[in-house]
């Protein structure tokens, strides 16, 4: 039997929750009103919708026993997002339904995060040490964050060497607190994890690392619901505009602790669950809409859809039905029919520019996603362009971007890059573009026309100092000029093209600036 985990935990399949969204509806299009447990074909089924999907990275599975999706899976129980019943079917939990109903996820995952305890259906197989039973952990992380004394910042360390490992009471907070503040002083980790958890802390704890993979996770986790902000490498602060709401927050009434001893798997999770904007569950779910287990063709139109519908806000339906029929090579008409039967959303304009935003910080768990977003978003329904994502291919751009609408024809490539504290253009990066990407672009070939390389472009979340002068030598050296473009900024672009249409000659103008585009460059355009 494995050895209990003593220590604070949660599994991470991803560290943040930016596609937890979109992993959800894979989940419910897969396994929604099906048995899970012990069901190798469905989970297998979901792993590999996830990797269709770019969500999980393709690989060799694991004996073909779909673990890659019960982790997946596990991951959106342990917040609280679906159930099994009596029958060990799935179901959505009232927030789950939420949030695939394209609900403010913000506010909804707050609920689960101060919700979250221990014992729980996840931490009990998880096999937590029943000696954290009792607390809240995130409420807990949060009232260290919200600690004057502290300065309202927490290291990675501080997180997952202490309080993660000692902090099994709500009694201990002072002792924990003074324990921070005495090793505070220290400065190399194995000194820190030494001192901290004494002689043999491996065998009691494992790796150090583990425990600070945990402390981040959780960290990402606050700060998807802008409560935490990274501020240097390893160290977290309470945003200063929330200390107010906080201390509101965990003063005021929150979710109560529910007793796992006393209360079925089933009724803990929609309990759990509510999210906020419900009271109770008492929802008869046989009546819900669901697609057969036997019916796979039927669950990959569904994934499918959502995967598309995900990274483009501005594709009508009859597009989506068609782009799902060249995916899946199921007819259109037969795709109609399967969508039919089955409740969904589509998520609106709102809920798609922010998790675009999302995905531009998200890191390189969110790089393949933010590139797909990225050329769509230049694409037909966008910024009018033909685009393609090519980034899955070795020594290319992530984005190829064509017009061809009429003459006079040109291309332009693109690298979007999901950096966390914003993207510099590193030296191997430049040398990368100048040197492989325009060369291997200047010229490319469609139908009888020859089109010309006529710019280059970076998307991400901000740029780093001295980026301008870095675009100028890359101009230089490629023979093209290029523009950098912050994600928030690109989509204020679609917006003002929806109003009123740039030109060829003002995209070119634009996107040849060898700078960052701004706001202004187009508002008075």
């Amino acid at each position: 039997m494995p050895e209990l985990v003593n220590h604070w935990w949660i599994t991470r399949p991803k560290r943040k929750l930016t596609l937890l969204i979109d992993i959800l509806r894979v989940f419910f299009a897969v396994a929604r009103g099906e048995q899970w447990h012990g069901n190798r074909a469905l989970q297998r089924l979901f792993e590999e919708a996830l990797e269709e999907a770019y969500i999980k990275r393709k690989g060799d599975r694991r004996e073909g026993s779909g673990s890659g999706g019960r982790t997946y899976a596990s991951w959106l129980q342990a917040f609280g997002l679906w159930f099994a019943d009596q029958q060990g079917r799935v179901w959505p939990t009232w927030a789950g339904q939420d949030l695939i109903d394209a609900s403010s996820p913000g506010p909804i995952m707050l609920h689960q995060l101060l919700a979250f305890q221990y014992p729980s259906v996840y931490s009990r197989a998880a096999r937590v040490s029943d000696r954290f039973n009792g607390i809240f952990p995130y409420r807990l992380l949060l009232q260290f964050l919200a600690d004057e004394d502290l300065g309202h910042r927490l290291t990675h360390d501080e997180l997952g060497l202490i309080i993660a490992t000692e902090m099994d009471s709500i009694s201990k907070y002072d002792l924990v607190k003074d324990k921070i503040l005495g090793f505070r002083g220290l400065d190399r980790r194995i000194e820190l994890a030494s001192a901290i958890l004494g002689d043999g802390w491996e065998r009691i704890y494992g790796h150090p690392s583990k425990l600070r993979d945990t402390a981040h996770t959780m960290f990402c986790h606050l700060e998807f619901v802008g409560l935490a902000t990274l501020v240097d490498d390893g160290t977290w602060a309470l945003p200063d505009d929330k200390l107010y709401d906080l201390n509101e927050m965990l003063s005021g009434h929150l979710p109560p602790f529910i007793n796992l001893l006393t209360t079925s798997e089933e009724d803990f999770q929609r309990k759990f669950g509510r999210g906020p904007h419900h009271q109770k569950d008492t929802r008869n779910m046989l009546g819900s809409h669901t697609v057969s287990a036997a019916d796979a063709e039927a669950k990959r139109v569904l994934w499918t859809y959502y995967g598309i519908v995900a990274n483009n806000p501005f594709i009508p339906e009859e597009a989506i039905i068609d782009r799902v029929s060249v995916q899946t090579g199921i007819s259109m008409s037969k795709i109609r029919a399967i969508l039919q039967k089955v409740s969904k959303t589509k998520p609106s304009n709102d809920e798609i520019a922010l998790r675009y935003l999302e995905l531009a910080r998200g890191g390189r768990e969110a790089a393949v996603a933010f590139e797909q977003a990225t050329a769509e978003i230049f694409g037909p329904w966008g910024l009018g362009f033909e685009s393609e994502w090519i980034g899955a291919h070795p020594n290319h751009p992530d984005v190829r971007v064509l017009n061809v609408a009429q003459a006079p024809y040109y291309a332009g490539i693109l690298d979007a890059k999901a950096y966390e504290g914003g993207y510099d253009l590193p030296r191997d990066h430049e040398r990368r573009m100048y040197d492989e990407y325009i060369p291997a672009h200047r010229h490319m070939k469609r139908d009888e026309h020859i089109v010309p390389l006529r710019w280059f472009g970076y998307v991400s979340s901000s740029f780093g100092a001295n980026f301008d002068r870095k675009l100028t030598r890359i101009a230089q050296r490629g023979g093209v000029s290029g523009f950098a473009i912050s994600a928030d900024t690109l989509l204020a672009l679609v917006q003002r093209h929806k109003q009123r249409p740039l030109t060829e000659d003002e995209f070119c103008d634009l996107f040849s600036v060898n700078r960052e585009v701004m706001v202004d460059d187009f508002s008075t355009a």
